[in-house]
């Protein structure tokens, strides 16, 4: 009840994302200390996690860092699977997001196993697949971006995968599909990004 309370007390501040996250922040850190019980901690630790996360999308990214070193003290005990589960996402995205790919890629490839059948997928596959490209393990990358676009068609995170996914299927000699992927992403692009995607499958197509 006290952290629901925290909740509605802050709402009139969601208007201003730095300012929620930073009162959300400053309210958990403070109820560290008061909540023993398994339950109630890993509650505010996961909150406090997440209050980090909005603070590095809102501000600076340094935040992030912070956020995962939350994420990491639900992982030092055996904890039931569910905490497992999303501490391990909650890890993998902060690490992502932090630039420290390395350090990311198990963790975001154990998200993808632990994620329930129904639960989306599509943010923690594109960072999968981009943290594969950006340590230089392209075939897992397109991999990856492969199976995004197969499962969330519609989703933002193939949308925004299609062109990095086109020009690494032509270093791959994969031109067909290349060019199908940068028409995927002229059609869906917004009109100040058409003259970059006209660019790519012309390119593709030489």
């Amino acid at each position: 009840a006290q952290l629901a309370l925290i909740e509605l007390d802050l709402a009139e501040l969601r208007d201003d994302p730095v300012l929620y996250f930073q009162a959300m922040r400053d309210r958990y850190r403070a109820f560290l200390d008061l909540f023993t019980a398994s339950d109630r901690l890993n509650d505010v630790l996961f909150r406090l996690g997440e209050a980090n996360e909005g603070l590095g999308r809102a501000t600076d990214a340094s935040y992030f860092d912070e956020a995962a070193s939350v994420f990491a003290l639900l992982l030092e005990e055996e904890k039931p699977p569910e905490v497992v589960r999303r501490a391990r996402v909650g890890m993998g995205r902060n690490l992502y997001l932090a630039g420290r790919y390395d350090e990311a890629l198990g963790f975001l490839e154990a998200a993808l196993t632990d994620l329930p059948p129904d639960a989306a997928h599509d943010e923690i596959l594109f960072m999968t697949g981009d943290t594969c490209l950006r340590t230089d393990d392209n075939r897992n990358a397109i991999l990856h971006f492969r199976e995004l676009e197969t499962r969330y068609p519609e989703s933002e995170w193939t949308a925004l995968s299609s062109e990095v996914m086109g020009t690494l299927l032509m270093e791959e000699g994969l031109i067909e599909e290349a060019i199908t992927t940068f028409r995927r992403f002229l059609e869906n692009c917004l009109a100040q990004d058409r003259g970059r995607a006209s660019w790519r499958l012309a390119a593709a197509r030489d």
